[in-house]
């Protein structure tokens, strides 16, 4: 082979050679070029990537409250947070002036419960959502939600019936711990609800009074605190149940009053100002108490206890109506009052013999007459006798003052006053106090009481006049008339005195 073939033969492969390097370089630059120019003009995302990640504060916690209260704890609650690593809670006392962080959760529940706090006791809690940045630091809300409640007080323990009378009930109870006192309750069942009786201090008993006899009830209980002027209660209350006994003295009852004269009743000479009320006796009874209305008394008012079964009522107001109940005490135990028994007192005084010559002289009056015919003209009659006294001490009038001072009670007026007969005449006449018969004697009654007369014929308070006119107290004229089957009588024609 000649050396001129061989040198061509180099020369070929080494262009070859360096051909082959020159495009390898060509492509590798042209992929390095072409990445770098795909990156910043057709991708951002990726740029972004490539950049540090910014890490963004949580927002403020909502529906921040307290779920349930209990007495040592409280559940606290509240709405999830975006982008929230957990939640950084705190509290406060009533009258701390920092926050104390109590716990920090590493997860997504959106409820903690505070423990560990004195029962009856004012808090504040707040809560913050966080997050950690990549240096381990947190970044928390904001600002922060607070609530305020307070922590019950215990239950009260060893509720009971302590005793049980006819009309009382005795409860008791341990004290509970921090309180101030304790509120009563008793269950209406009309009502269907709890009723407040009764708020006391911080005692164990409380006496429920002015029950009925022989009756169940139901009672609870509840401590409670003043916490900011408002009370911390226990966190629910006992329940008990009781019965009131059955009396052991029974029921009184008045004994009725007298149709007339009514000495028993309405004592001679304090006819307008005193009654005596009457009642039988109970057994087992160890006192009376007894209660009045009428007067003075607008409402039904204690009176007095008395042992007897009577009592002497003084000091009351003329021709007034009252009414009174009793009932049997015996020891603790309080019997059922009475029905209500109506007196009235008088509109005059008299003594036994003063009554009797009102009765003599109506019965005088009329011819002794006792039949229906002559029931109107008894209770005219009456009617007219009690009121010339009536209008001579009590009308006040001038026209009666001189005349009535000369006679010292009824039977002097009756007897002296020139109008009517003596005593004796009237005896003489057969007008004597054993013949007069009961409708005068009724008649007479209804007239001195001021009560509904004898057979409807109502006591008017007037003074019939002898030409058929009335004539009320303050007159002078005190004659009067009553009709007959017959005619118009006139029983007395001339003044009085």
């Amino acid at each position: 082979m000649s050396t001129s073939r061989v040198d061509l033969k180099f020369a070929i492969k080494f262009l070859f050679v360096n051909i082959l390097f020159l495009i390898a370089s060509v492509i590798i630059v042209s992929g390095v070029m072409g990445t770098s120019v795909t990156a910043s003009a057709d991708d951002d995302s990726s740029a972004v990537v490539a950049q540090a990640p910014v890490v963004q504060r949580p927002a403020t916690v909502t529906g921040f409250k307290a779920v349930k209260t209990a007495v040592h704890a409280v559940k606290l609650g509240w709405n999830a947070t975006n982008n929230a690593e957990g939640y950084i809670i705190f509290k406060a006392g009533e009258t701390d002036t920092t926050w104390v962080e109590v716990a920090q959760t590493k997860n997504h529940n959106t409820t903690y419960t505070v423990s560990g706090l004195t029962a009856g006791a004012k808090y504040r809690f707040a809560v913050k959502a966080y997050v950690t940045d990549d240096n381990g630091n947190r970044l928390t809300s904001p600002s922060f939600p607070t609530i305020t409640t307070t922590t019950y007080l215990e239950r009260i323990g060893g509720f009971k019936v302590a005793s049980t009378s006819t009309n009382a009930v005795k409860l008791s109870w341990n004290k509970a711990a921090g309180a101030n006192g304790n509120i009563v309750y008793q269950y209406n069942g009309n009502q269907k609800k709890w009723q407040k009786i009764a708020n006391t201090a911080n005692v164990n008993t409380y006496t429920v009074k002015k029950l009925s006899s022989n009756k169940a009830y139901v009672f609870a209980v509840k401590a409670y605190k003043k916490v900011s002027n408002k009370n911390a209660v226990s966190i629910s209350y006992p329940t008990v149940s009781a019965k009131t006994k059955k009396p052991t003295v029974s029921k009184p009852y008045f004994v009725a009053e007298s149709k007339y004269e009514s000495s028993a009743t309405h004592p001679y000479n304090k006819q307008t100002n005193t009654l005596v009320v009457n009642w039988y006796k109970v057994n087992n009874a160890k006192y009376y108490q007894l209660f009045i209305k009428g007067g003075k008394f607008k409402n039904w008012t204690y009176y007095r206890s008395v042992s007897a079964n009577y009592c002497t009522v003084s000091g009351l107001a003329r021709a007034t109506n009252y009414y009174f109940k009793v009932r049997a005490v015996n020891g603790s135990e309080l019997g059922e009052l009475s029905d209500a028994q109506s007196l009235k007192t008088a509109r005059i005084n008299y003594d036994a013999a003063g009554w009797e010559a009102m009765c003599r002289i109506v019965y005088h009056e009329v011819g002794q007459i006792n039949n229906d015919m002559w029931d109107r003209p008894i209770v005219y009659v009456a009617d007219c006798v009690v009121n010339r006294y009536v209008a001579a001490k009590y009308a006040g009038s001038n026209n009666w003052s001189a005349a009535y001072s000369r006679y010292s009670n009824i039977q002097n007026v009756i007897y002296n006053s020139g109008g009517f007969m003596s005593s004796s005449g009237l005896a003489g006449d057969g007008a004597v106090y054993s013949r007069v018969p009961t409708k005068v004697k009724l008649a007479v009654y209804g007239a001195t009481y001021g009560l509904s007369a004898y057979k409807g014929i109502a006591n008017d308070y007037n003074i019939y006049f002898w030409c058929n006119r009335s004539n009320y107290q303050s007159d002078s004229r005190i004659a009067y008339s009553f009709r007959i089957p017959w005619g118009y009588f006139n029983i007395w024609r001339t003044y009085w005195g």
